[in-house]
């Protein structure tokens, strides 16, 4: 269990920063960015905030009418946007994503492993069924997304290298499935 705490520790250690300015657009610019769950929520406004600075997006979501919603918005406002549809719990899957960002934009420059999903109820009451997709999306999809966005680079003649972020509210969110929530010590009245 501390091997698989460890691990996630290590992958989601790279984040970049949620609050991006106007003087950040040279560093965004022509670079590509990867984003799972942009369909909603802090995926899609972040493609939102670096298709403004120029920077080419690569769309990923199961629901394709929302990210081509997503992708229309953005052309609109003059930024370029691929959207390919994806499940991040099928491994293939997000490899087809990563070689569909390498054929319409020639790299990638960082991947944002976004998607998640949860269960509200006492653990107990949670369908067994609803536990295993939460691991399968927010575990594996994030193993899954950082080794197809690790695959291209190495085995390719381009030079960029993948950036993997998972972002701090995501790493949080691992730690709940490999332990218990902290217990608020009782205080005597």
């Amino acid at each position: 269990m501390l091997l698989v705490l460890l691990a996630v520790l290590q992958l989601s250690g790279c984040a970049v920063s949620p609050r991006l300015k106007p003087s950040d657009q040279p560093s965004v610019a022509r670079k590509t960015f990867v984003i799972t769950g942009a369909s909603s929520g802090f995926g899609r406004g972040v493609a939102l905030k670096l298709a403004a600075l120029q920077g080419d997006v690569v769309l990923a979501a199961r629901r394709t009418d929302v990210l081509e919603e997503l992708a229309a918005q953005i052309r609109m406002a003059g930024g370029s946007a691929l959207v390919v549809t994806t499940d991040v719990s099928n491994p293939n899957e997000m490899q087809d994503l990563a070689r569909a960002a390498i054929e319409r934009f020639g790299r990638i420059d960082v991947w944002i492993n976004n998607a998640a999903v949860g269960a509200l109820g006492r653990f107990e009451d949670v369908p067994v069924e609803d536990h295993a997709r939460i691991v399968d999306v927010n575990l594996k999809g994030m193993i899954y997304g950082s080794h197809a966005a690790t695959q291209p680079c190495a085995s390719s003649e381009l030079k960029a290298s993948a950036r993997l972020s998972t972002w701090a509210q995501s790493r949080a969110r691992y730690r709940w499935l490999i332990m218990p929530p902290p217990q608020r010590p009782k205080v005597a009245s």
